[in-house]
């Protein structure tokens, strides 16, 4: 098979159990960004990790459910779409198939297939038999499909931790409320709202596809930490602001920060590129902000106070910025949060919890902030 990255030719590759082994690079610029390595060994590890960071992991709450409707592995059935994503610009052309190119292949120009949305929403027991699906190119435990919504890509996203989970979907419910914070923030975010499933009682949320056009891609910090070689979470915080993003990056750590986050790993943030020109445009819209708010609350669970993906704790990750300012007032979010989880019905008690929460990252920014100010004055 060839790696493609649109109509240019990038790699020869032999899929093998699920995975691409490197037989030849034609284009090195072209490859995946962090893939590269002059020796042969590490540069198929590197792309084996690339392919399998953008697809549906063996850990996905409903991976059975999925793979029953595929009648196959997920890893079959990714080769059998031709890997095909709505986030890049990546596929794979058989030999056989040599007259496709990108027009003809990708979702944005083309549409994709619905019969596993359907499935994932609607509790259906049909298999699939049309395999242009962008599901399969999604990351993240959590159960989610893509479908389509007035003609435009949309995630459609559950947040249940758990099955016995009291407040059902309460990831969702965080995301919405974050999107709210982001906005009030003037902080480039996706935007997430609520989405009732199949005309039942059950409310998840949903958000459109932040790449909106067959030309440009999302590039994840993972990719640019390996392509970079930096070392440590200050070596990649440094590479961002080198490459003009620092504001965008203290804005994503304030916010963070407020609705204390703790799963901004490097894989869930990114820039966006021309994938055409390989020109980096902007930073990507945040995006996957559910893990906030002290949802893992348990009485017996000691207060998570880690944070990613620049430092261990969020006191440290506020220390790299000089003047940080937040520019939202508590009142706002708890209102927020009121207002979102009674949509949401999650029991009050969480909402308990998450205002606490807010009142107390709001405590910690002006004891870091004052702190901050007296080390740079030094």
């Amino acid at each position: 098979m060839i790696l493609m990255h649109r109509d240019y030719p990038v790699a020869d590759v032999d899929m093998i159990a699920g995975q691409p082994y490197l037989n030849r690079v034609f284009i090195p610029e072209r490859m995946p960004i962090g893939t590269l390595d002059e020796r042969k060994f590490l540069a198929e590890k590197k792309l084996q990790n690339w392919y399998r960071g953008r697809a549906i992991p063996r850990e996905r709450q409903n991976l059975s459910k999925i793979e029953r409707a595929l009648g196959q592995k997920v890893d079959e059935a990714l080769v059998k779409s031709l890997g095909v994503s709505l986030t890049d610009c990546y596929w794979l052309r058989p030999e056989k198939l040599s007259f496709l190119s990108w027009k003809d292949v990708n979702y944005h120009s083309n549409g994709f297939s619905e019969q596993l949305s359907n499935v994932i929403l609607y509790n259906g027991n049909n298999y699939v038999t049309d395999f242009r699906l962008p599901d399969l190119t999604t990351d993240g435990i959590l159960i989610k499909t893509w479908t389509s919504l007035n003609g435009i890509p949309h995630l459609v996203k559950f947040g249940k931790v758990r099955d016995n989970d009291k407040a059902k979907n309460l990831l969702s419910a965080n995301e919405v409320v974050a999107y709210a914070v982001a906005k009030e923030m003037n902080i480039k975010c996706v935007p997430y709202f609520p989405v009732r499933i199949n005309n039942t009682s059950e409310i998840v949320c949903a958000c459109p596809c932040f790449v909106n056009d067959e030309r440009n891609e999302f590039v994840n910090a993972n990719q640019i930490k390996i392509e970079k070689k930096t070392i440590g979470g200050y070596g990649l915080y440094s590479e961002l602001k080198k490459m003009g993003l620092g504001e965008d990056v203290d804005n994503m750590i304030l916010f963070d920060h407020i609705i204390h986050n703790i799963d901004r790993h490097e894989r869930n943030f990114g820039v966006i590129r021309d994938a055409e020109t390989l020109e980096i445009k902007c930073f990507a819209p945040l995006f996957d902000s559910g893990s906030s708010f002290r949802y893992n609350y348990a009485p017996n669970l000691s207060e998570n106070n880690e944070t990613k993906p620049f430092a261990k704790d969020r006191e440290a990750q506020l220390n790299m910025i000089k003047n940080p300012v937040i520019n939202i007032e508590p009142s706002f979010i708890t209102n927020q949060l009121k207002e979102t989880y009674d949509t949401f019905q999650i029991p009050s008690e969480f909402y308990d919890i998450a205002k606490a929460d807010v009142l107390k990252s709001f405590q910690m920014f002006q004891k870091e902030k004052l702190e901050i100010e007296e080390e740079w004055e030094r």
